[in-house]
């Protein structure tokens, strides 16, 4: 029973995350800034929004090398995620995704 809590408040937060950044704030964004820079300032927020998740909980044996390449990581995957959802002109995609 608590699996099933727990997969469904998960999927649901995962859910308002898709429908904030990329549904809103990218439209928003998108209205008055070209692509590349929508999913720049987007990658970099989205990056930064899960700062707290990759300091707090992910262990790592070098951090000052670990946090950053993450952040890296987080922000080459916003990235991706805003081709899909051009591409797509929906964040369902983004949301199968």
């Amino acid at each position: 029973m608590l699996l099933l809590i727990g997969l469904t408040i998960s999927t649901g937060l995962a859910l308002l995350e898709v429908v904030v950044w990329r549904g809103n704030f990218h439209v928003y964004l998108r209205q008055r800034y070209s692509f590349w820079s929508t999913a720049t300032l987007t990658g970099v927020g989205w990056s930064l929004w899960h700062l707290p998740i990759v300091v707090l909980y992910k262990p790592y044996m070098m951090p000052a090398v670990g946090i950053p390449a993450y952040l890296l990581l987080l922000f080459v995957l916003s990235i991706v995620l805003s081709i899909i959802r051009e591409v797509g002109q929906s964040i369902v995609p983004v949301a199968i995704s």
